[in-house]
């Protein structure tokens, strides 16, 4: 499969905006993520979710930009998505869990759209 003509999930806006969004919005749900070791894949189908939806918006003739808005809104970045880590020990602990993670993201093996599609 050539994908060199592809912006890797991880690298995408989506994708990163999605791991800002949990860690400003909805704390206990990025560190609940975390501790299950769900978070990279969370952040993959979230990513991949917003990517497909887009491209479906952008073919029944919205706007890149209205398109790009709704996906930000209801599929990246939820503002009804909230929570809070009132636990200073728990805040802590999200905040280490959460720089070990970010300094390994360029590690990370790259995915793209193109590898969950099918063919008929």
């Amino acid at each position: 499969m050539d994908t060199r003509d592809e912006i890797p999930l991880e690298d995408h806006r989506y994708f990163l905006a999605r791991l800002e969004h949990l860690e400003h919005r909805h704390p206990a749900g990025l560190l609940s993520l975390i501790e299950n070791r769900k978070l990279t894949d969370h952040l993959r189908n979230v990513t991949r979710r917003a990517m497909q939806t887009l491209g479906e918006l952008v073919s029944q003739n919205h706007s890149f930009e209205q398109a790009d808005d709704l996906v930000m809104r209801q599929i990246v970045a939820d503002p009804m998505e909230r929570s809070r880590l009132n636990d200073p020990a728990q805040r802590r602990k999200l905040r280490f869990l959460l720089n070990r993670y970010k300094d390994a993201m360029p590690n990370f093996t790259r995915t793209y759209l193109s590898q969950s599609e099918t063919t008929e």
